[in-house]
């Protein structure tokens, strides 16, 4: 199985949200940024068969933008909102062992810990900026993309 692991791209700031942290939305720039990377991505990688998000509001609008280009269905999945622990993404994979590729758009510290564990046992440091790709195959990182990268 091939995963795409997501960072959701660039959101409010904290201090400037009112409301409760799941409902915190992407940025203009946010938005933006993530259009032009995901424009790119369809182009360059192949296409996950589904793509499953957190339910944060900045998770749900960056799989929504991910999903205008490359036209799949977008499963929302509490085990991976933010605060949750790595076991979520496990639970995930092995729930859809069905799908060759998938996109599973999610948050920090949870995401870099996951794919440190997932890959080699802990002994990985990553660190997500948002919008940032981290595609992995049968346990191994293949490429690990900077959103800047793909502007």
């Amino acid at each position: 199985m091939e995963i795409y692991l997501i960072r959701h791209a660039h959101a409010l700031e904290r201090e400037d949200w009112q409301g409760e942290d799941i409902a915190r939305p992407l940025s203009k720039e946010g938005i933006e940024r993530a259009k032009k990377a995901f424009k790119r991505f369809a182009k360059i990688f192949k296409h996950p068969e589904v793509i499953i998000s957190s339910q944060a509001v900045r998770a749900v609008e960056t799989a929504k933008i991910l999903q205008k280009y490359i036209d799949k269905e977008i499963i929302f999945n509490q085990e991976i909102n933010p605060g949750s622990d790595t076991s979520g993404y496990l639970n995930i994979i092995e729930s859809i062992k069905d799908k060759n590729i998938i996109a599973i758009v999610g948050h920090e510290p949870t995401i870099s810990s996951f794919v440190s564990e997932y890959t080699s046992d802990n002994k990985l440091d990553l660190v997500f900026k948002k919008g940032s790709i981290c595609h992995l195959s049968d346990r191994t990182l293949l490429n690990f993309i900077q959103q800047k990268c793909l502007l």
